[in-house]
């Protein structure tokens, strides 16, 4: 399976945007640090934290 797209929400847009403006760093290079942190934590994460 290859992922060509990440669809994400209009708040978590916005907070790549935030995050952009503040570190300099693209919003695609955020989301792969992100996914790389998230599948170094060993917790089971809780879906009802997320919006759908």
């Amino acid at each position: 399976m290859k992922l060509t797209r990440l669809r994400v929400c209009h708040e978590v847009d916005q907070r790549l945007i935030h995050l952009k403006a503040r570190t300099g760093l693209t919003p695609n290079l955020l989301c792969r640090i992100g996914l790389c942190l998230s599948l170094n934590d060993p917790a089971v994460p809780n879906p009802e934290l997320y919006p759908r």
